[in-house]
């Protein structure tokens, strides 16, 4: 009766690492997808007055990705025994993405600038950060 209770651990332990690879590829995948969007439409010549600061314009080209960074470091290490949730989050983050990277694309978004879209990046991680919570309220891990 052991070698069957070994075999469905191991089954168990596959499925857990197959879960992690899907979250952490999508947040990989899409948050490229954003950058790229992002800077498709934005000319560099507004960076101008930061290009004595280098981190201070590499923070600055780097606001697509901020939110797909932390909702990947808050589910770093972290599984639920909930199948279905992980790919209901992948989901989600894949809708929102293709609605950020709209957003991106719109003539509104140039002329709105920085700002508007440092606020849209705020709204997506919060979004991001509760659906990481809800994928994962029931890990036995903690943020």
């Amino acid at each position: 009766m052991e070698p069957l209770k070994s075999v469905q651990y191991g089954a168990v332990y596959n499925r857990l690492l197959r879960q992690n690879a899907l979250v952490r590829w999508t947040h990989i995948v899409l948050g490229a997808l954003a950058a790229v969007c992002y800077e498709s439409q934005n000319s560099p010549s507004h960076y101008a007055f930061w290009r004595s600061t280098e981190w201070v314009m590499i923070a600055i080209r780097a606001v697509p990705i901020w939110p797909y960074a932390l909702s990947c470091v808050a589910v770093w290490r972290r599984t639920t025994p909930n199948w279905a949730r992980p790919w209901i989050f992948c989901f989600s983050l894949l809708v929102i993405t293709i609605l950020v990277c709209l957003w991106y694309l719109t003539e509104l978004s140039r002329q709105s600038g920085f700002i508007a879209n440092l606020t849209i990046t705020m709204f997506q991680s919060a979004a991001y950060y509760y659906l990481a919570q809800w994928t994962y309220e029931d890990s036995v891990d903690q943020f």
